[in-house]
């Protein structure tokens, strides 16, 4: 999927204006570890025990950057 088409995709499936963890798994089809991940590479605030970043700010962040990228940390041995 292409950059302006997740854009597109964001602006019409999401009804509220904060999305949290929750939502970017729904969105992107991806489990609670990389919607988390990915939460963490956006401009997000803390409302309460949640983290949310505005549809408008993952919007423009996905047409900058053409999507997120997503980097696993080092396994501890």
């Amino acid at each position: 999927m292409e950059a302006d088409e997740l854009a597109s995709k964001i602006k019409e499936d999401v009804g509220a204006e904060y999305l949290c963890v929750k939502d970017l798994q729904e969105l992107f089809r991806v489990g609670y570890s990389k919607a988390r991940l990915m939460m963490n590479k956006l401009p997000y605030v803390r409302i309460g025990k949640r983290d949310a970043v505005l549809k408008s700010q993952l919007t423009a962040y996905v047409a900058e950057h053409g999507g997120i990228t997503v980097e696993w940390p080092k396994r501890k041995r």
